[in-house]
């Protein structure tokens, strides 16, 4: 298993919980038939998405949920996004790549990603999906600090970690504060 070479984050509607019970399930073909062989909660497929792992690309992967079957709308609106190349794959779409490295070339052939930025880097004027909390506080207009005491009392939406780092999704952030202006 290699390491993922990017990050990978839930985007989902604020309103949006998963269900309890929510399981990628893997199995493989046996004599006897298939048999469930894996199982990933959701924030593991987050965190093991586009990892090369020959294991889990030879299982067959679906959703499950405490052995019922999933609501055909339950991915709706709801997509795993590169944070740097800022590809964006529907969640239904998960069970086909686990296992599987992605590459921006990749990910562009089969639509997730715009040609376009697959070829280079994202330029300056391409803002990123993340920003830090000395950017988010310019964008609403507080001292560096006040983001992350909003954050500790979860005043503030977006909030992305990864560790001890503090992010904030940079469209979740910018609506927030756009429907706060609004009289």
């Amino acid at each position: 298993m290699t390491a993922p070479v990017t990050t990978w984050i839930l985007d989902a509607p604020p309103d949006w919980s998963a269900p309890h019970g929510l399981t990628l399930v893997g199995s493989e073909k046996h004599a006897g038939g298939w048999a469930d062989v894996d199982g990933l909660s959701l924030a593991e497929v987050v965190r093991r998405f586009g990892v090369s792992d020959s294991a889990r690309a030879a299982l067959s992967w679906r959703w499950q949920i405490e052995l019922e079957a999933i609501p055909s709308d339950l991915f709706e609106g709801i997509f795993l996004v590169d944070t740097e190349s800022g590809a964006k794959v529907p969640m239904a779409s998960a069970p086909r790549l686990m296992g599987q490295a992605v590459t921006p070339a990749g990910l562009a052939a089969l639509g997730f990603l715009d040609d376009s930025r697959s070829e280079a880097p994202a330029s300056p004027a391409v803002p990123s999906l993340l920003i830090d909390v000395d950017e988010a506080a310019r964008l609403l207009s507080l001292s560096p600090v006040a983001p992350r005491k909003r954050v500790e009392r979860h005043q503030i939406p977006g909030v992305v970690r990864t560790g001890k780092r503090i992010q904030f999704s940079r469209e979740k952030l910018t609506t927030w504060i756009s429907k706060k202006a609004r009289p």
